[in-house]
């Protein structure tokens, strides 16, 4: 899979740096028009956007955020400060992965997915039931009126 924080071409070929045409706008903003087809926006704020040709782009925010938008509609962003990455993916999904290695993936249903560092699988339910399975395989379900069943 490709590096979402990477610019350029997908297929790991050099990006074309030649400027094809330059315009400053009046706010600030510089846009850049590649030979390659890349176009890129510097915005008065630090903010860069590079807009690829076959579709998709990336965006360096000001404040080290990253956002890489897929031309097939997943959208990854990563937030610097907290080195968390949240993936959107165009069926709804979403997955968060933390610093600390804990997975999280959430579904349209409302459901979650939490995989924890120490390879604890926890999941909520849409009903708000919670099963999690620990590492020595005790399974241990909460039920909606909070009582616990361990097996």
């Amino acid at each position: 899979e490709d590096n979402p924080w990477m610019g350029g071409t997908h297929d790991g070929a050099e990006a074309s740096t030649e400027v094809v045409s330059e315009k400053r706008h009046g706010d600030g903003k510089v846009e850049r028009l590649f030979a390659d087809g890349r176009r890129v926006l510097v915005f008065s704020n630090g903010t860069r956007k590079e807009i690829f040709p076959g579709g998709g782009n990336l965006v360096h925010f000001s404040n080290k955020d990253v956002k890489r938008t897929y031309s097939d509609g997943r959208v990854v962003y990563f937030y610097s400060e907290t080195s968390t990455t949240h993936t959107t993916h165009p069926d709804g999904v979403e997955v968060f992965e933390f610093a600390n290695r804990q997975k999280e993936t959430h579904y349209p249903d409302g459901s979650k997915e939490i995989l924890f560092p120490d390879s604890t699988l926890k999941y909520i339910y849409p009903n708000q039931e919670e099963e999690s399975v620990f590492p020595d395989g005790t399974v241990q379900r909460i039920l909606r009126d909070g009582s616990r069943i361990i097996g």
